[in-house]
């Protein structure tokens, strides 16, 4: 939840001009807390030891950069991914003469390798938006926010649906509020949470429509507490930051807020607050939900005489309808002002926490990211992250989590002693060699009728030894429509069927097909058409040939079949011929039902000694209608017998 210098300053961190804003902490800013350097020889070497062991497991795969980046786009700041989808936000990026307006790129893996797929801005874009601030993915779902748009107001904000088909991403709605509304974003499936100065805004789809369904409060909430300047949703559970909310007498120590849903009602289920908290710890600043289990961060715990702490995440676990802090996270050697919990995320007993201004040997700024496992109530931390490439002032430590993969943003990166870079994201493996997969649908554009059905292959593709079976699952259909995998689960391929009811509303939806197999979730998308029933026509045969022929005598009459094998009634409005054939007998004046056929029987009368050529058209109301027989004979003098 840092801020930008754009036409204002969102939140200003700065306290009598203490702590500041990570975007606005000088690249070459050392540390003044005690860091690795100033250790032992000995216990420099032991912690390095435990490093290395504990980062064995994680390899960085890609460095992401922009295709048009420039300096300061903070492109890196927020960062989302979904499967082999990750969407990174440049809140700060020109688009054309529009300063700040902000733009969000998508990339794509296939494999190990990760290429640019779009650039998503804005369709009412303006300067100063800081479209990007926010990013968020759910499967086939993008969501951006542009805090500082201005809808009616200076300053109202914004948050921009966008829906993924065949690798192509197109706007589908701009929800708006008010307050840096779009401050902080989330998604579950269907479901959007937008935070904004005050309040966290919920959002349902349903038909390609966005609509609101909630606006959440706290029950306790004050002015200035910025209840909403972080959010996170799983399924019926949201859960919102309000970072500067006055604990007892501790101002600024923050609070998280957990709000559940039933019946389309959301109500406040509990508050958390840290055992620990202490003035200006910000706690809350950033949060995370995934299956019962949230952290929120504390990048300021413990402010002591007016020195930032190095930070802490907090991890909270449900039972009902009751949350318990089960632990306190902390960096094996975190230093002050490191914002060590400035970015968190959590998935499948997994916690990601980056502390974006961690120095790095004599590199102040540089930053780090650490991964959690938790068991039995235990986390334990068991890698920290730093870039192959980092240097002081990359503010490394913008996390995102997606399965195995991890994605950690260096917003300033290459940062040089007086200006921040364009920005980079840093993909993470676990393991050199991780097993993993990609999924991929053929085709990826169905066309289904009311009432039918139609098929697509999909194909698991194996990495680096993958040899599991993946169970796969079927999102984004529309009412109406019921899909069958088989196999299920598969091994190599499986042929997805989906089946349109005679109601199913007509239009073109994206359908995400997800893959599980253990801790690995893959995604690929395809675009369903539903159409109305529609005939088609086929004939039988293709061609006529009615051989040698006298002049000015008329062939033996040939037949055609014009078979319905659609899923409506065909009706044939006319039936020609050209050169010199004729329709001897038309049996299809009544229409042809489907999975039957009409018959039509033609004659050639030649009336030169030459070849003759021409056709029999058949027009009617099928999909691929005019359909046509070609047609040909000889005129030859005399008789034939």
């Amino acid at each position: 939840m840092r801020f930008f210098s754009s036409y204002t300053t969102l939140i200003i961190l700065a306290l009598a001009g203490v702590v500041q804003p990570v975007s606005q902490i000088p690249p070459n800013t050392e540390k003044s807390a005690t860091g690795l350097p100033s250790l032992t020889p000995e216990a420099q070497r032991a912690i390095l030891a435990e490093l290395k062991k504990d980062n064995a497991s994680w390899s960085q795969q890609a460095e992401l950069m922009a295709s048009d980046g420039a300096a300061n786009d903070e492109f890196g700041y927020s960062i989302a991914a979904s499967g082999s989808t990750v969407v990174v936000g440049a809140p700060n990026h020109a688009v054309g003469s529009n300063v700040w307006q902000g733009a969000a790129y998508v990339f794509v893996r296939n494999g190990t390798t990760w290429t640019q797929q779009a650039e998503l801005m804005a369709s009412d874009g303006l300067q100063g938006d800081n479209f990007g601030l926010s990013v968020a993915i759910s499967g086939n779902t993008i969501v951006v926010g542009a805090p500082s748009h201005g809808v009616t107001r200076f300053a109202d904000g914004a948050a921009y649906v966008y829906m993924g088909s065949g690798g192509t991403w197109t706007e589908q709605a701009e929800l708006n509020g008010a307050g840096y509304f779009g401050v902080s974003l989330a998604i579950s499936g269907s479901t959007v949470v937008v935070g904004a100065e005050g309040a966290a805004y919920v959002f349902a789809e349903s038909g390609g429509t966005w609509s609101q369904q909630a606006e959440l409060t706290a029950s306790d909430g004050a002015a200035g507490d910025f209840f909403g300047s972080s959010v996170a949703v799983d399924g019926s559970t949201v859960l919102v930051g309000a970072l500067y909310h006055t604990v007892g007498s501790n101002a600024d120590q923050g609070a998280a807020y957990v709000f559940a849903e039933s019946g389309g009602t959301w109500s406040q289920q509990a508050q958390l607050t840290s055992p620990d908290g202490a003035s200006v710890d910000y706690f809350g600043g950033s949060v995370a939900l995934d299956g019962g289990t949230a952290v929120v961060g504390a990048f300021n715990h413990p402010f002591r005489h007016n020195i930032p702490g190095p930070g802490s995440a907090y991890v909270f676990v449900q039972n009902g309808t009751t949350w318990t802090q089960q632990a306190e996270l902390s960096a094996s050697h975190g230093a002050a002002n490191d914002f060590f919990g400035y970015s968190v995320m959590v998935m499948d007993g997994t916690v990601m926490v980056g502390g974006p201004n961690h120095a790095i040997s004599s590199h102040g700024g540089q930053g780090a990211a650490y991964v959690y496992v938790g068991g039995s109530g235990t986390w334990s931390e068991q890698a920290e992250l730093t870039a192959s490439d980092g240097a002081a002032g990359d503010f490394f430590g913008f996390v995102a989590i997606s399965g195995s993969t991890v994605v950690v943003g260096a917003d300033c990166h290459p940062a040089s002693p007086t200006a921040c870079g364009p920005g980079a994201a840093y993909v993470f493996v676990s393991g050199t060699t991780a097993p993993s997969y990609s999924l991929t649908a053929s085709p990826s554009n169905l066309s289904v009728a009311q009432g039918s059905q139609g098929t697509s292959t999909i194909t698991i593709t194996p990495v680096n030894g993958f040899s599991g079976t993946v169970l796969l699952s079927a999102s984004g259909l529309p009412d109406g429509v019921t899909e069958a995998f088989n196999p299920n689960p598969a091994t190599s391929t499986s042929t997805l069927t989906l089946t349109a009811s005679g109601t199913t509303t007509t239009g073109t939806a994206t359908v995400t097909v997800t893959g599980t197999s253990g801790s690995l979730t893959e995604t690929t998308t395809l675009a369903l058409t539903v159409t109305p029933p529609q005939p088609v026509g086929v004939v039988s045969p293709t061609s006529l040939n009615f051989g040698s022929v006298p002049v000015g005598t008329t062939s033996p009459e040939k037949v055609v079949a014009l078979e319905n094998t659609g899923n409506a009634t065909m009706v044939v409005s006319s039936v020609s011929v050209s050169g010199p054939f004729a329709v001897a007998v038309n049996k299809c004046q009544n229409g042809v039902k489907v999975g039957t056929h009409c018959n039509v029987w033609v004659t050639y009368t030649p009336l030169a000694v030459e070849n003759d050529i021409g056709t029999l058209t058949f027009t009617d109301n099928a999909s691929n209608s005019p359909q046509s027989v070609s047609l040909s004979g000889t005129g030859i003098a005399g008789s034939t017998k």
